[in-house]
């Protein structure tokens, strides 16, 4: 049987950096946030629903019922994110002819903006893999852990060749990553205490960026209501009570720095999430690095599962919680080549 989609889509993904792609259905999505209740308090919607494609290949696969694939990355994500960030510094110093105005622009929210780059050029690449050589055309909705949304639709073909293009959408939807991550069968989730997404092999060190929803181009806009009963069971927990128990307190000191004492509630879930994703605050090596911000890191500390292989190194952790640009500036001076 010939490569799927998805098995070549996973590859691409795996070549950039972003070493984690878990296919899943938006039905089972759907099903744990209403069961949890967070539909009906409005603070999660659900997905839409469309039937499976042959992008996750034929019925003879386990990935063939699903119709959607959670993205994100371990550690091996940094140095592609660094030699992206070196192009494009390359590109607008040129492009300027100004140092330091280049490095300011490339500096702009250069994570979440390499992370849109390269995810969408993969999926450029793979439909025109689809469109070349079965003809099969596919459009994607794009649901970015920031909580911004935009979709990629068919533009037609030129010389033979399919392309896409992308709208940006008006409206954002919070999806939850650790939640999609759930019913992937590939995590357990704290979802009474500490929120935390723990993966039997990384443990606590992987990261979400998108949860991408494939739908074949043909297909009518309506949800398809058919849901497949092959749900992957639910991950057990992986790790001791002891650990779970000291993350818990850990989690207490962090809300206490960071939401003036409130206990852990959906009430703030999305204010909480916005502050752990766009907070930008001081934090070039570890003495300038807040109580607060030192309590969060200290909680994903507490979980023994994989951290002596896959705990951040010093400039990724302190990067991922502070987005302090200055640590970026130091590790384009430690990659440029010597003259």
């Amino acid at each position: 049987m010939s490569e799927s989609l998805f098995e070549c889509l996973r590859g691409q993904c795996e070549s950039q950096g972003f070493d984690l792609c878990h296919p899943f259905h938006t039905g089972w999505y759907n099903t744990l946030i209403e069961d949890e209740g967070h539909v009906k308090s409005g603070v999660l919607k659900k997905l839409s629903v469309p039937p499976p494609s042959r992008f996750f290949g034929d019925n003879t696969t386990n990935t063939s019922v699903c119709n959607a694939v959670l993205l994100g990355n371990t550690k091996k994500i940094w140095p592609y994110f660094l030699e992206f960030l070196k192009e494009k510094y390359e590109e607008e110093k040129q492009r300027l002819s100004d140092s330091e105005e280049a490095l300011k622009l490339v500096l702009d929210e250069p994570f979440d903006k390499f992370c849109t780059m390269k995810l969408q050029k993969i999926f450029e690449e793979i439909h025109k893999k689809s469109s070349g050589e079965n003809g099969e055309e596919f459009e994607y909705d794009f649901f970015w852990s920031h909580g911004k949304c935009n979709k990629m639709k068919s533009a037609g073909k030129t010389n033979g060749t399919s392309h896409l293009i992308t709208l940006e959408s008006d409206e954002n939807l919070m999806v939850s990553m650790q939640r999609a991550a759930v019913v992937t069968g590939h995590y357990w989730h704290d979802v009474d205490g500490t929120k935390l997404c723990i993966h039997p092999k990384f443990g606590t060190w992987s990261s979400f960026r998108a949860v991408v929803l494939i739908r074949n181009k043909c297909e009518v806009s309506f949800d398809h209501e058919l849901i497949p009963k092959a749900a992957p069971s639910l991950l057990s927990r992986p790790i001791p009570d002891s650990e779970i128990a000291k993350a818990q307190e850990v989690m207490k000191v962090a809300l206490g720095l960071t939401m003036n004492g409130d206990t852990l509630s959906t009430k703030y879930g999305e204010s909480l999430c916005q502050f752990l994703h766009s907070t930008v605050v001081e934090g070039s090596d570890w003495s300038k690095i807040s109580p607060s911000m030192r309590s969060w890191i200290h909680l994903r500390d507490c979980i023994s599962l994989g951290r002596s292989e896959y705990r951040f190194e010093n400039p990724q952790l302190l990067y991922h919680y502070t987005r302090d640009s200055r640590i970026l500036r130091n590790e384009l001076k430690l990659i440029e080549p010597e003259n």
